[in-house]
């Protein structure tokens, strides 16, 4: 499963169920405006080891310092740059490193 592309579900605010999501559930935060616009949050949870969740700054059509473009899709997103999940430890069970497409997790594999 580690390598499998994993379709993700989205999910309406969950806040405080991320115990019970699996990897490629998803939701996304409340829209927020800073000094460039609007940006977003998508909750995720990854299929690292430990199943992590992610928290990953979005902007539609932008990418701009820490925020991720966005193709602006709640369903099913993509994102660009890769998402590289590192809490603290390259070899940590929380590490996830991959693409999200068209609403598709894919391990990054270039290194296998």
């Amino acid at each position: 499963m580690a390598g499998e592309p994993i379709t993700m579900v989205r999910h309406e605010d969950d806040r405080g169920m991320f115990s019970k999501w699996v990897p490629g559930d998803f939701s996304w935060g409340a829209p927020q405006t800073d000094q460039s616009g609007t940006y977003r949050y998508c909750s995720m949870k990854l299929p690292s080891r430990v199943g992590s969740i992610c928290m990953l700054p979005v902007r539609e059509g932008a990418r701009m310092d820490k925020f991720w473009w966005w193709n602006g899709d709640l369903d099913k997103p993509t994102f660009r740059e890769s998402i590289h999940h590192d809490p603290h430890n390259p070899l940590s069970d929380h590490n996830w490193h991959g693409f999200v497409t068209k609403g598709v997790m894919r391990l990054d594999n270039r290194d296998d």
